[in-house]
């Protein structure tokens, strides 16, 4: 069976003014649905009549055992011990999340998830600021800086969020005199795919030597993640650096402009 979108607008209703919160939750084996309810007051317990768009078939899994949650003209009940939660499993085929709709001009890294080894995260320089769109760098907008020791893996990587057909990659130098224009930009470096996250395949490995963005375009392949390994640092007065400005990934048709500023 497919899995379909919950109603527009879901919602959790509440019949008084309790102060509570809601995560979702996805299991990533499985695809199957969840929410938290947190009682938010640390003195009073509370009891809550909720209402979800869209769900049929509710279960309480807060004690580890599955309980049938009995839900009556769309409202069930929840009750909370102070400071505590409900966890619920969704049991219709139907999901809390909406679907990624990026169309094929989009920069498929764009906001997206990043990791890396470390980032020094201050002054500009924070692992997100590297797919937030800004391709010049700013006071407040810089990218990735890596400060350490060479003797590590070092790499950043981009979580696509799902597995999406890419067939470009772009990499853009931290500028101006924040950066020296590409003074810190890795040396040589290797870009990879995966579609698990843990085992990696390489789609080029390259060395820079200008103070340019670089575009790499390749035969379509499946991935949702892609990592920057860094196989050579730049080492400045023996200390070890590596930056990237900026993360651009496409599922380039032809159309889509040349890199530029």
């Amino acid at each position: 069976m497919g899995t379909t979108m919950l109603e527009p607008g879901w919602y959790l209703e509440s019949t008084d003014n309790s102060d509570f919160l809601v995560s979702l939750m996805v299991d990533r084996d499985n695809g199957t649905n969840y929410f938290m309810v947190v009682n938010k007051n640390f003195k009073d317990d509370v009891k809550l009549t909720l209402k979800l768009n869209g769900i049929k078939r509710l279960t309480d899994v807060t004690s580890g055992s599955d309980k049938k949650v009995r839900i009556s003209r769309g409202k069930f009940k929840c009750e909370m011990v102070s400071g505590g939660f409900r966890l619920y499993r969704i049991d219709d085929n139907v999901s809390l999340q909406k679907p990624y709709e990026d169309d094929s001009d989009t920069n498929l890294a764009l906001g997206k998830p990043v990791y890396s080894t470390s980032s020094i995260g201050e002054n500009g320089y924070y692992n997100y600021k590297v797919v937030d769109g800004q391709r010049k760098s700013s006071k407040m907008s810089i990218g990735w800086r890596y400060v350490g020791s060479n003797d590590e893996e070092i790499f950043i990587t981009v979580d696509l969020k799902r597995e999406i057909d890419i067939n470009r990659v772009d990499l853009y130098p931290v500028t101006g005199s924040l950066g020296m224009n590409g003074a810190f930009f890795p040396r040589k470096y290797t870009i990879m795919y995966s579609l698990d996250g843990k085992d990696y395949e390489e789609i080029v490995e390259d060395t820079y030597d200008s103070d340019k963005p670089l575009s790499y375009k390749f035969d379509t392949i499946k991935a949702r993640y892609v990592k920057i390994r860094v196989d050579e640092v730049v080492n400045f007065s023996n200390i070890y650096y590596a930056e990237i400005g900026e993360i651009e990934i496409y599922n380039d048709d032809g159309t889509i402009p040349e890199y530029q500023y």
